[in-house]
């Protein structure tokens, strides 16, 4: 997995390369020196940021994302949609492009 997140302005607070996490905000506390496993948690203990490689083809990913019209929670069991729905964790093979989140279930675009 390769990511960024910033923040509502712009500001970067987390980059990943190839599920090693290169960068987190100071004030972020990175709690996992594994390089499979990624665990990014703010100074209130609450998972940011959670990535594991399960093998080749699986990375289980959860987290607190936030975006201008909702707050997206994804845990290791389910992810709450912008609609409140709660959307069982499904395998979904990205195919080295991007995934999107609709309101009711994941999309490749």
């Amino acid at each position: 997995m390769s990511a960024e997140i910033s923040d509502n302005t712009g500001k970067q607070l987390i980059k990943v390369d190839h599920n090693a996490c290169i960068y987190y905000h100071e004030k972020l506390i990175n709690k996992s020196r594994e390089p499979e496993h990624i665990l990014i948690i703010n100074n209130n203990g609450e998972n940011i940021l959670e990535s594991r490689v399960l093998d080749k083809k699986t990375i289980l990913v959860s987290g607190m994302f936030a975006f201008p019209e909702f707050v997206l929670i994804a845990t290791q069991n389910y992810i709450v949609m912008p609609n409140g729905k709660r959307l069982m964790h499904i395998r979904i093979n990205a195919k080295n492009g991007d995934v999107a989140i609709a309101e009711d279930s994941l999309k490749l675009i």
